[in-house]
């Protein structure tokens, strides 16, 4: 079981944004999208959501992400892309990520660095998968009239061509939640009712101020969000109890 990646059909298909306040963050929509793939021709088309213009923060806006498509495999339908996004402004950014919002139809992001709950939309997920750019830079800078490239594995249930994403980044330093996730570690949990095992789960904080660090895999807690117990300043463990009798599987 892989308790950390969540799952749900109960959520609409609409794609809103929510307001947030950018006074409350440091956090910067550069732009949103909607890429429609071709699974024919192995070639796409970049449109920008215009509704979601009132959040974005004009001053920092990106141009339109490059996405080269390398492969579509049909059986599993996953399409595999590199997307390069350029900052063409003199600005530098930090932490930048690009989101894709899980959605009715199933689109998913399946080689995510992590989740996030930011940007997210009403009625969805509490959380969405991101991929971080710019990893190798120090503090992962986006240092102006740069360029960095990722590849991203989508899948496109039934081959539905339309994904929706957003990029954003932290301006004018580093974002100030947990900048990586990772490490995650479980022990065997059998799929009795009331079996429980020991998890634990590695969180790098720019600040190192994390105060507190929830796991949400409700279809095995029978709970919204069960909360961690800090060992060190970067190892958070708790006790993972199968409240539902969540038979095995991945949970993804």
């Amino acid at each position: 079981m892989n308790p950390t990646i969540p799952v749900s059909d109960d959520y609409d298909s609409g794609f809103l944004i929510n307001k947030i306040n950018e006074g409350e963050t440091n956090h910067q929509i550069s732009g949103s999208w909607t890429v429609e793939f071709d699974i024919e021709t192995l070639s796409c088309e970049v449109r920008a959501l215009r509704d979601t213009s009132a959040h974005i923060n004009l001053s920092g806006f990106l141009p339109a992400p490059g996405i080269h498509v390398n492969s579509y495999d049909p059986v599993n339908q996953i399409i595999d892309v590199d997307v390069t996004i350029n900052n063409s402004t003199p600005y530098t950014g930090y932490d930048l990520r690009l989101i894709i919002f899980t959605d009715g139809v199933g689109h998913k992001l399946l080689n995510f660095d992590d989740w996030t709950g930011l940007f997210d939309k009403p009625g969805g997920l509490p959380i969405n998968p991101f991929k971080t750019f710019a990893k190798s830079e120090t503090n992962r800078v986006f240092t102006g009239m740069t360029q960095h490239t990722e590849n991203l594995l989508i899948r496109l249930p039934g081959g539905n061509p339309s994904v929706s994403f957003l990029v954003e980044a932290s301006y004018p330093g580093n974002c100030e939640e947990p900048y990586e996730i990772d490490s995650f570690t479980q022990e065997v949990l059998k799929d009795q009712s009331g079996s429980s095992t020991g998890v634990s789960v590695t969180v790098r904080d720019w600040q190192n101020n994390t105060n507190s660090v929830d796991l949400y895999c409700p279809q095995i807690t029978g709970q919204t969000l069960v909360p961690f117990a800090q060992s060190d300043p970067e190892l958070w463990e708790m006790s993972l109890v199968n409240n539902t009798g969540a038979i095995a599987g991945a949970y993804t």
